[in-house]
C-alpha cells in the first residue's frame, strides 16, 4: 500500500484536547487561590475574581473560534485526500473539492476544503498545515500544491468528457 504524506500538524492533538484542559486547569487553580486568600478588612478579591472570569470566557470562544471544526490527520495521496478524525476516516478524491482556502492571518494557520458533494465528516474540513518551523508553516505551499492538482484534475476530467462526447 502507498504511503501518504501527512499535510496536517502533528499538533492538532495537543491543541484541541491537552492546551484548554491545562489552560482552564491553571485559571481553576487561580481561581481557587483568590477565594481562599487571607485579606486584610479593606481588600477584596473582587477585581481578581473578574479578571479571571474574563480570561477564562474570552479564552473559552477564542478557542472556539480557532480550533473547532478541525480534523485530526489529513494525509496526501496524490490524487485523494485520507482525513481522519475521532474514529472516522474519509477518503476524499481532490476532484471533489471545490475550493480551498488558506489563512495564514490567525494562529495557528488553517487549511479549509469546500467539498462538491459532503462526506461524513460535513461538506468543510478544515486542519492545521504542516509546521515548517517554529513560528510559521507549509499552508501556502501546501495550498498551492492542491490548487494545482485539482485544477489539472479538473482540467483532466473535461478533457475525457470532451472525448466521450466526441465519440459517441
Amino acid at each position: 500500500m502507498q504511503t501518504g504524506n501527512r499535510i496536517s500538524s502533528p499538533d492538532t492533538f495537543f491543541l484541541r484536547r491537552v492546551f484548554p484542559v491545562i489552560w482552564f486547569g491553571l485559571l481553576a487553580l487561580g481561581l481557587i487561590q483568590v477565594c481562599f486568600m487571607k485579606l486584610k478588612p479593606h481588600q477584596s478579591p473582587t477585581l481578581l475574581l473578574v479578571a479571571l472570569l474574563g480570561m477564562a470566557v474570552f479564552s473559552y470562544f477564542v478557542m472556539r473560534v480557532t480550533l473547532s471544526g478541525l480534523v485530526n490527520e489529513v494525509y496526501d495521496f496524490g490524487d485523494t485526500l485520507l482525513v481522519k478524525n475521532g474514529g472516522i476516516e474519509v477518503q476524499i478524491p481532490l476532484r471533489n473539492v471545490s475550493h480551498i482556502t488558506f489563512c495564514s492571518s490567525s494562529k495557528p494557520d488553517r487549511i479549509t476544503l469546500e467539498l462538491a458533494v459532503p462526506c461524513e465528516l460535513g461538506k468543510k474540513i478544515a486542519f492545521i498545515p504542516t509546521p515548517k518551523g517554529r513560528l510559521s508553516s507549509y499552508g501556502a505551499a501546501i495550498t498551492d500544491s492542491l490548487k494545482h492538482r485539482i485544477g489539472s484534475e479538473r482540467t483532466a476530467d473535461r478533457v475525457k468528457t470532451t472525448k466521450d462526447n466526441g465519440s459517441a
